[in-house]
């Protein structure tokens, strides 16, 4: 029970901040941008997220699209930098806004909370129909919902082979889209786009509506053009970031990345030889040397791969993780002519210490690095 009201509170709270702007109200002392100097000043550890460089990059890839219209995608919190904040400030220059809720609509307050508001509804099944249906009956309104087909990404929709005879059910629905999502496979992308499109042909053949078709992701909007249909659907790239390591070193559009995550030195002390750091000793001081200490652990998404790898940006230099990464901090050595202070300013994640290179440093993707920075830190929305 617990779990299905909490689920519930957040199918609320990410659609509304997503999709209806009287909700965002709510957010605006969060999400309102702050004068320069000013950013990150209740915490000691926040996400800094500059709009200008989402205004880029959502130009760039309008660009690649050939104009077409864009949806933003704005799961996993919007790729570690806040849904509500991102929704408030790009709904105006976005045909729309995509919240991916990673469950199935299994409620009927969820489906009346859809149904009363308006929002779009990924609809695949039977269930989610149903609901929908009813929801729509108690309202007086017709749900609005987006026919996802699965063509072999094998997450979420109905499968092609199977998608008419359950579109054919689908009556007395407002559907506003059609979509599908590709692989990182090129030649099954291809395979993928074939069966998409003899899905639309038969739509079309028997003058069933499919409202705008999207199919094309970040990977797509490079890779596969004949995907672009009536709109592109970017998830990474609005953030910055290329979909793979082959799409950055390319750099066929140039993004600029939109996050810097940072935190304040919360300790500054001197190691004498021989003295060790961590809980199993792991770093030994060889000589006299500086360490900090910032209030930020793998609480807060920081990999504990990172140690002895990566580095932080600390007043204009490098400085190295050099102990194993605690829940709440991590621990850097200070260059013996750098001067450091507890309330210093450090940068673990921007334009100095680049995402993809703490991925690569700690084996992971550049998605999973920008999805893990933790929800409870604050997003600084700067203007």
């Amino acid at each position: 029970m617990e779990d299905a009201l909490r689920r519930r509170e957040f199918l609320r709270r990410a659609l509304a901040a997503a999709a209806l702007p009287q909700a965002l109200a709510a957010e605006r002392a969060r999400a309102e941008p702050v004068p320069p100097g000013r950013e990150g000043t209740t915490s000691d550890v926040w996400v800094e997220v500059k709009l200008g460089n989402v205004a880029w990059n959502l130009a760039r890839i309008r660009r690649a699209a050939g104009g077409r219209p864009v949806m933003a995608v704005l799961k996993a919190n919007g790729y570690g930098h806040g849904v509500a904040g991102l929704a408030r400030h790009l709904a105006p220059e976005l045909h729309g806004i995509l919240v991916n809720h990673p469950g199935a609509l299994s409620q009927p307050d969820e489906a009346d909370f859809l149904v009363r508001n308006d929002v779009a509804q990924a609809l695949y099944s039977a269930e989610t129909l149903g609901l929908l249906r009813a929801a729509g009956a108690r309202l007086g309104k017709s749900p609005a919902a987006h026919l996802v087909v699965d063509t072999g990404l094998g997450r979420l929709g109905v499968p092609h082979r199977e998608a008419m005879r359950f579109i054919e059910t689908v009556k007395g629905l407002d559907v506003r889209g059609t979509m599908t999502t590709f692989t990182y496979d090129a030649d099954f992308a291809r395979e993928q786009l074939r069966a998409f499109n003899a899905v639309l042909a038969q739509m079309r053949s028997r003058r069933i509506r499919a409202g705008t078709v999207h199919a094309a992701a970040s990977d797509a909007i490079l890779n596969l053009p004949e995907s672009h249909f009536d709109m592109v659907r970017p998830g990474i790239m609005l953030y910055g970031h290329y979909p793979t390591e082959a799409a950055r070193q390319k750099k066929e559009i140039d993004l600029r990345a939109a996050a810097t995550w940072k935190a304040r030195v919360a300790y500054v002390k001197t190691l004498q030889p021989g003295d060790t750091v961590g809980y199993t000793r792991a770093y030994r001081a060889e000589r006299e040397e500086t360490v900090a200490t910032l209030p930020v652990g793998y609480a807060d998404g920081h990999r504990p791969a990172l140690a002895g790898k990566a580095d932080v940006w600390l007043n204009g230099r490098r400085c190295p993780i050099v102990a194993p990464i605690t829940a709440n901090h991590t621990i850097v050595r200070v260059p013996p002519d750098l001067a450091v202070k507890p309330g210093d300013e450090a940068e673990l994640m921007g334009p100095n210490i680049p995402a993809h290179e703490l991925a690569n440093h700690a084996g992971i993707s550049v998605y999973q690095m920008v999805i893990g920075l933790s929800a409870a830190r604050p997003r600084v929305y700067v203007a």
